[in-house]
């Protein structure tokens, strides 16, 4: 293969699915070269490359020298740096080798141990001359000087943030600047539920977290309705099954798909690097082969989070790996979905459910907590984020069509049928009822019926009068209106004002009440 005396047509027309920026490829090269070739013959002196596979992070990879210099010299080593770099000066090291090592080391740290562009750079710096090319018994003296310079070294750099707030570089601007500033609409992978940028969708173990991403995942690859009711932009999409093998993954698309075609832009791997060794920077470039990815779901956060050191701040790294994801979703306009768990201990606010610290959630744009009881076919899905209204949104599992459905709100939801039922029967009575009346009525037994008029007095669905053993019921004032066309609601004034009012909201109507 051949780096010069050779020319390229470039048409500057983009092959669709190709990444539209250039790179330097040489560890991939090299790779390939190997494959087809087998490994490089040593016989020729030259020193061996045992460093040649240290993964690159690509954010060093996209900074020109000239850039990486920069950044070099903003850093806290930057006076030792420059002169060594600019100034030649070798006073500070018993022999020139010795600085020449201390630059070579230097240089390592901060290309990502890039044997290509530490030579590059050494060749431009003050420490420069001919001996750099001169022969040894395995290469020249630059390529065994870079060679030590590497040898047993792990720290390196992992480049600058994905995004550049996070690295300094912020851009200071003035209210009146920013009045007339204009800026797209959010992109939304589920319209109302899932925008871009980073989510968290969090649940308890086998509550269903699975089958609602999964779900999502093979609806918008296919252009498909998200939760049975929500039309979809079509688009490319990653689902990192980490907790699921081939079969499994195999078994439940048969289920969503029930006989229809597969997606083949629903791209699916049950493994991946964790981000701190190299993960980040793969999804970044799958990203980038695929410019019209829509969603990338992380399913779950523990299989790819780098291992806690036990000794560091817990908020901080919770922070870190949730700014990592975010930046990786705004540099590229798509929504990362990341499937975590909830902690045992029940909570108020359903962000406190999320386990870990509240850095995860701090760094998230949006969070989705998933809430079901056991046995029960019906669910609650809480929604709230910076550019997603806050509300609780009511999802059924659908056994037909093998996955959660939309229902509305939850608070329309909770609304059974029998509730339904007793709020037609007073909208067509239009008169004050017993319990005893609309057990009669509707059919079902008197305590019962008591115990839910209980719960839809404390939800205010309608209003009680009388003592108990004379009480009556009647709709709220003006709740006609939303029933039916019978009238005016009737006059009701002398409501009981020692009326106990109890929390039933959590019971259902239910013939076993009885």
């Amino acid at each position: 293969m051949y780096d010069s005396g050779r020319y390229f047509t470039v048409t500057g027309r983009h092959l669709k699915g190709t990444p539209r920026t250039l790179r330097s490829a040489q560890q991939a090269l090299l790779e390939l070269h190997r494959k087809a070739f087998g490994d490089p013959d040593n016989s020729d002196g030259l020193a061996p490359t045992q460093e040649d596979n240290i993964h690159i992070p690509k954010a060093i990879r996209k900074l020109e020298d000239e850039e990486l210099l920069r950044r070099i010299l903003r850093s806290r080593h930057n006076l030792q740096f420059a002169r060594l770099y600019y100034g030649g000066e070798t006073g500070d090291y018993p022999s020139a080798s010795e600085a020449d090592l201390a630059l070579c080391r230097a240089l390592a740290f901060w290309s990502g141990g890039d044997r290509e562009r530490m030579d590059r750079l050494f060749r431009k710096s003050g420490l420069m001359r001919p001996k750099w090319d001169e022969p040894r018994s395995e290469g020249t003296y630059g390529e065994l000087t870079i060679g030590k310079a590497l040898e047993g070294k792990t720290d390196f750099w992992n480049g600058p943030s994905l995004d550049a707030h996070q690295d300094g570089e912020a851009e200071v601007f003035t209210a009146a600047e920013l009045e007339d500033m204009r800026f797209p609409e959010p992109r939304w992978a589920v319209e109302g539920v899932l925008a871009e940028g980073l989510s968290l969708l969090g649940g308890r173990p086998k509550i269903g977290k699975f089958w609602l991403a999964f779900a999502l995942g093979a609806a918008i690859a296919s252009g498909g309705r998200a939760l049975g009711q929500i039309p979809t932009e079509e688009g490319d999409v990653l689902y990192l099954a980490l907790e699921d093998n081939k079969r499994r993954l195999q078994e439940r698309m048969r289920c969503i798909m029930h006989g229809g075609q597969w997606p083949a832009r629903l791209h699916l791997t049950n493994a991946w690097p964790k981000t701190g060794t190299g993960g980040l920077d793969i999804l970044d470039e799958w990203c980038d082969a695929h410019p019209e990815a829509r969603l990338l779901i992380v399913d779950t956060l523990a299989r790819v989070r780098p291992i806690r050191s036990g000794r560091g701040d817990l908020y901080a790294e919770d922070y870190k790996i949730g700014q990592d994801l975010k930046a990786l979703a705004d540099s590229h306009g798509i929504a990362v979905l990341v499937v975590h768990h909830l902690r045992k201990m029940d909570s108020d606010d359903p962000l406190e459910l999320l386990s870990g610290t509240l850095g995860l959630p701090g760094a998230a744009d949006s969070v989705l907590v998933m809430k079901r009881e056991r046995g029960k076919d019906d669910a609650t899905l809480f929604v709230t984020g910076r550019d997603v209204e806050e509300r609780e949104l009511a999802v059924e599992w659908d056994e037909a069509l093998w996955q959660w459905v939309h229902r509305g709100s939850s608070e329309e939801y909770r609304r059974s049928e029998a509730r339904k039922e007793i709020l037609e029967l007073f909208a067509k009575e239009g008169e004050p009822l017993s319990p005893k009346d609309i057990a009669d009525a509707v059919g079902k037994k008197d305590k019962a019926v008591r115990q839910l008029l209980r719960s839809m007095v404390q939800d205010g669905e309608v209003l009680r009068h009388g003592t108990s053993s004379q009480s009556r019921y009647t709709l709220p004032e003006g709740a006609h209106d939303h029933h039916d066309d019978h009238g005016a609601s009737p006059s009701w004034e002398d409501e009981d004002p020692d009326m106990i009012v109890i929390d039933f909201s959590d019971l259902e109507w239910e013939e076993r009440a009885s």
